[in-house]
């Protein structure tokens, strides 16, 4: 007797996290690499009702990769039309962190990105075309001897994109640079890890080494700099008259 498996999708929007139910499935299987599509076309040909989570945003793993469109191997586009031939639902792009309980799988999907910056070890005709399809504005610098392509129309158009306004393309791209310094100089203070387990007490710990982060920045900067800094005074003392009466 297989049990009914509940999936929870944690996903952020904007700046508040919101839980919302994915439903419940027969079987639920965590990876849509060449494995775990093997194991959901099994599956769901018995007649279970199968969902498969992947934290890519395709199906493929790390063999079969970006092969969904158009299979280079025999062994891949064999796969991919048994699992299109079976009623399978596909959660893309979510990475499961936690099983609250049994029957409960806690995920994060990131379905609220609206641009994404990388160093340009990431500028392939395959990163550019699956950030355009999820309408994402992708910000990759190009290699100095990448040309035009008539065939790869997306990879063109950023490319043009890249080279004649370089002053909106920098001003995205080293947001990522001052991401990367602040995440650097926070592990260098405090580490590379948190000590609270449950997962709303993690985020707070985060939050509580930002702020003192920044105080410690501000403190530096009050010495290195020579500041005089000026901060607000205390509240006046209350008068014995204006203190409020003790009850007998």
């Amino acid at each position: 007797m297989v049990k009914r498996t509940a999936g929870v999708v944690r996903r952020s929007v904007k700046t508040a996290w919101t839980c919302e139910l994915m439903g419940e499935s027969g079987l639920l299987i965590v990876g849509a690499g060449p494995a775990g599509l093997a194991a959901a076309y099994h599956a769901a040909k018995s007649g279970l009702h199968v969902t498969v989570v992947d934290d890519n945003p395709a199906v493929g793993g790390q063999i079969w990769r970006g092969e969904q469109p158009k299979a280079t191997s025999a062994e891949a586009r064999a796969w991919f039309e048994k699992v299109r031939s079976v009623d399978i639902e596909f959660v893309e792009g979510a990475r499961v962190f936690q099983q609250r309980r049994p029957g409960v799988l806690l995920a994060e999907t990131r379905h609220d990105v609206r641009e994404l910056s990388a160093d340009k070890a990431y500028s392939s005709v395959e990163n550019h075309n699956v950030l355009d399809s999820f309408g994402v504005e992708a910000f990759i610098p190009f290699k100095i001897n990448a040309v035009v392509n008539p065939k790869a129309p997306v990879w063109s158009r950023h490319l043009c994109e890249f080279t004649l306004n370089q002053e909106r393309f920098l001003a995205h791209y080293h947001r990522r640079s001052n991401v990367e310094t602040v995440f650097h100089m926070m592990k260098a203070r405090f580490g590379a890890s948190v000590s609270s387990r449950l997962p709303t007490a993690q985020v707070n710990e985060v939050l509580a080494m930002c702020v003192a982060h920044n105080l410690c920045c501000l403190v530096k900067a009050i010495f290195t700099a020579g500041l005089a800094p000026t901060f607000w005074q205390d509240a006046p003392a209350a008068l014995p008259s204006q203190l409020p009466e003790e009850q007998p």
